[in-house]
């Protein structure tokens, strides 16, 4: 009977020492997968604030741009308005005859 209870708590050990190793082993692993996961996280998150960063620049020059249309239209509508001043004095000027 005592070979049979060394031999039971012999195997109880091992197991033990097994699962341990084993637990150890997965903590280890979990531990170096989320360290490479946060590493390459914060790559992309890097890179992801550098397109925003230029993007954010291109918005605003495009607002800026936007900002000019209306002034761009009021002096087309003035150099039109000119133009038409100067067409019609012109056709008067022709209408007189020549002195």
């Amino acid at each position: 009977m005592n070979a049979e209870v060394n031999s039971m708590t012999e195997a109880i050990v091992t197991a033990c020492v097994t699962g341990g190793l084993a637990l150890v082993g997965t903590a280890v692993t979990a531990w170096a997968a989320a360290r490479r996961t946060r590493g390459g996280m914060e790559t992309r998150l890097e890179l992801m604030n550098q397109e925003l960063t230029h993007l954010t620049a291109a918005i605003g020059r495009s607002n800026d741009f936007a900002g000019r249309i209306p002034v761009l239209e009021e002096r087309v509508t003035e150099l039109t308005r000119r133009i038409e001043l100067l067409e019609r004095s012109g056709r008067r000027d022709n209408d007189r005859p020549n002195v």
